[in-house]
Parts: structure tokens; sequence; C-alpha cells
């Protein structure tokens, strides 16, 4: 995984408290993956499982991290780049155009914290209608190995996603539950959405 984590020059200029890790020059086409949630669900303990195989849950939020990871589908190199972002009525505008050209969305939430399931809603209104006609959309449940600690039933999280037509999952990124299978098996639904088993130079 390439994850170099740096203050970005863009972000800066847009007054964000965050950090952009990037690979500046992709040899590979790039599959924008937009991982979204309220601030403390587990959005960076997520992705950092995926990408450097390690867990870790105490990350300083920042609004916005970006992160590319090398992945090989039915032998084509893929570049993933993950949007890690909090969503921030402050900077509302500008993340707005984060949307623009994500591939796939994953709203997350917190299954012990019932207001980060409530904030789906508000989250899922600020997607561009544009991007919900083109993007595979996921609702994940995270910290599902905190079942004694549980507010959102599964069925709750379930008939919310299916009530917007979008896949659901529980994951867990401190025991890799679901971790992978979540992100490759979203890759693999966009990769035929969109024909590209065909032409994968097209993403």
């Amino acid at each position: 995984p390439l994850c170099r984590r740096q203050f970005s020059s863009l972000v800066k200029k847009q007054f964000l408290e965050g950090s952009v890790c990037r690979n500046l020059e992709p040899r590979s086409p790039v599959l924008k993956l937009i991982v979204i949630g309220s601030p403390g669900v587990g959005k960076t303990s997520l992705i950092e499982r995926y990408a450097k195989k390690e867990f870790k849950d105490n990350y300083s939020n920042s609004v916005l991290d970006v992160c590319q990871v090398n992945f090989n589908f039915m032998g084509n190199a893929l570049t993933l780049q993950f949007w890690d972002l909090f969503w921030s009525e402050k900077f509302r505008n500008i993340q707005y155009s984060y949307f623009h050209d994500a591939k796939g969305i994953f709203l997350c939430y917190d299954i012990t914290d019932e207001s980060s399931f409530d904030s789906l809603e508000i989250l899922d209104r600020e997607i561009p209608e544009a991007q919900k006609e083109t993007a595979q959309i996921v609702v994940l449940g995270l910290k599902s190995d905190a079942e004694d600690r549980r507010f959102v039933s599964t069925e709750e999280g379930k008939a919310w996603a299916e009530s917007k037509g979008y896949d659901f999952m529980e994951i867990s990124s401190k025991t890799n539950t679901n971790v992978d299978q979540a992100f490759e098996g979203t890759i693999e639904k966009i990769v035929a959405r969109t024909a590209m088993t065909r032409n994968i130079a097209t993403i």
C-alpha cells in the first residue's frame, strides 16, 4: 500500500484541517472510493486495516485523508484511492465536490453510537444525485465486535440500507471481520456495473 500522510497545500487553501496521503502519479487506472461518516465511527481504522493490514483505534479526526493502495483485479492493475471524509456543515460546499468521479461510496456508522446511525440520513441527502446514479453505495455498520455495547441492531441497519437501495454489511476492523469482503466485493460490482471487464482502463 502507498499511504504517505502529508498536509496538502490544496487543503490548506480550502482552510480544512486534514491531511492527504498521495502517490503523485499513479501508474494504473484510479478507482475513487469515498468512505464517509461521523467523526469517531472508525473510518480511518477500517481503511488502515485494509491498506496496511494493521489495527489502531486512536486516530485523530481530520476533515479529509486520501490513501492509495495498489490492487490487482483479474490480472489488471488498479489504484484504489480511498477518500476518508467526515462530513462537516462548516465545509459543506467544498466537501460536496469531493464526490465527483467517485465509483464507490461507503456510508459508515458505529453500531454502538445511535447518533452516528441517525446521521446517515443527512449524509445520504448530501450525495449528489448524479453520483447516486453511477456509484456503488454501501452502508457499513462498524465495530461489530462490540456486541455488548450495541445500540443499532443488524436488522435496523439493513432495513435502512435496503430502503435506499444500497448494499449493507457489518464490519469489525479490530477482528478483521468482513473488511476485505466489503471493499473487494464492491470493486467487483463496480467493474460489472460499468462493463470494465472489457476494458478496465475505462475507469
